[in-house]
């Protein structure tokens, strides 16, 4: 229990001091065009901060979800060593068809895992 909430709160602190600062400073600066003005309300600021907040203390609880996976037998080493290289090409190559400009991705990450097996 006290290693998930200091998990959690890592995954906070990690949005509050970096990621959280770093996007926001990009949207409020990003413009598609003269003639579009940003408008930033206090509202949408508090609920992007909240939803980014409790995502990536979420995901920092996912080391406690597997451990809690193992230990009822559902996941086991070996198939997570098996499973490694999909995870490592898989993630970036699938958040690379959302970004137009980084198309290369999918090539560059197929070629290392085929270079490179783990």
């Amino acid at each position: 229990m006290i290693p998930g909430f200091f998990l959690f709160i890592t995954g906070i602190l990690l949005n509050y001091f970096v990621i959280f600062p770093l996007s926001f400073r990009f949207l409020a600066t990003y413009q598609v065009s003269e003639l579009v003005v940003n408008k930033i309300s206090i509202s949408s600021y508090i609920s992007s901060f909240t939803m980014l907040s409790l995502l990536l203390g979420a995901a920092f609880e996912i080391p406690i979800i597997a451990y809690f996976l193992s230990k009822l037998g559902l996941i086991t080493a070996p198939m997570l060593k098996q499973y490694r290289k999909y995870a490592f090409s898989g993630y970036p190559g699938r958040s690379s068809d959302h970004h137009p400009n980084f198309g290369c991705l999918h090539f560059i990450t197929g070629l290392y895992t085929s270079l490179f097996p783990i």
